[in-house]
């Protein structure tokens, strides 16, 4: 299962821009991988999935959630 990230959560993570206008530069430039989103609210968004990410963001995501207990 291939886990999909808008640019909000994308954002500041480990050698990717801190801002949400950088990293939907950045995917269009290296040409992300991307999905149209839509909110129970009607907006709409992209998502990119965890795979066009660099690495070390790849690892950080990882072991934040290795620090999640499950219940």
């Amino acid at each position: 299962m291939t886990v999909w990230l808008t640019p909000v959560q994308i954002a500041g993570l480990p050698g990717l821009p801190r801002s949400v206008f950088g990293v939907r530069k950045k995917a269009q430039s290296e040409g992300w991988q991307k999905r149209i989103r839509e909110s129970g609210r009607g907006d709409k968004g992209f998502e990119h999935p965890i795979e066009c990410l660099p690495v070390e963001a790849r690892l950080h995501l990882a072991s934040r959630q290795a620090t999640v207990t499950p219940p």
